[in-house]
């Protein structure tokens, strides 16, 4: 996962990530006679902590790659050459290796976390809002309410509240989230919501279907996740506040 500022400028960061690894290992090369190999790892490890908290994993590969050459060349004899001499010099440049792959994975965990923290807060404001809306006796506020809540959660072109029973080849998200076409489940993690149609979250009163919010994604593939898909249930469940119920034919 990548984002943010440095999503978008992979083509410095990465460039970067080889770079600073390779100097700081040239650097520690010219205290080798005063520094043990251990030690120098250890500060080889703090560019390549630094590539892997970008958030993007090639960053953080690359560092990885790099902090281990530049041990192998500058800190270890034979100096200035890609051969190790010593068992235990390889051990270490293994582990530094390691080391910088193991970290790059855990940055890109923390990344994924706290964007998946930061999705769950725009839900939980999103479901505030609703219920902080004052009466309306038209009964359209909370259904345009919810639609902006959806469209925002879904990330896709608008959602539109209609009334009403769903057609039979409507497309449909059940109350887990899954995406579903006359029962089958459509991987749209993978391949994203039909662009060539619409997709419905029926919502229901008392057994009975009043109505159903439809989702329009014709823009682009918009692939929600399945957390994203039950907050948009969820939220379109909030309408039946407020709509009147309507008997299915």
């Amino acid at each position: 996962m990548t984002g943010g500022w440095f999503g978008a400028r992979r083509g410095v960061v990465r460039p970067l990530a080889v770079l600073v690894p390779l100097l700081v290992a040239a650097l520690l090369g010219l205290l080798r006679g005063d520094l043990s190999a251990s030690a120098a790892a250890v500060v080889i490890v703090i560019p390549i902590v630094a590539a892997a908290a970008t958030g993007d994993r090639w960053a953080g590969v690359l560092a990885a790659l790099a902090g281990a050459a530049g041990f192998d060349y500058f800190l270890t004899a034979p100096y200035l050459s890609a051969s190790i001499n010593r068992p235990e010099d390889v051990q270490l440049a293994v582990a530094l290796l390691l080391v910088g792959l193991a970290v790059t994975e855990l940055a890109l965990w923390g990344h994924r976390q706290s964007a998946a923290a930061a999705r769950r807060q725009v839900y939980l404001d999103d479901l505030v809002g609703l219920l902080d809306l004052p009466a309306d006796p038209s009964g359209r506020a909370l259904p345009t309410a919810i639609c902006a809540a959806v469209t925002s959660v879904l990330r896709i072109d608008r959602t539109e509240w209609v009334e009403g029973v769903p057609p039979p080849d409507e497309v449909l998200v059940d109350p887990e989230g899954v995406v579903r076409l006359h029962g089958r489940a459509l991987p749209v993690q993978l391949e994203g919501l039909p662009t060539d149609g619409s997709v419905s979250i029926p919502v229901a009163r008392g057994g009975r279907v009043v109505g159903r919010f439809r989702l329009v994604a014709a823009s682009r593939a918009v692939r929600p996740s399945r957390d994203e898909l039950r907050a948009a249930v969820l939220l379109a469940s909030s309408v039946v506040r407020e709509v009147p119920a309507t008997p299915t034919p």
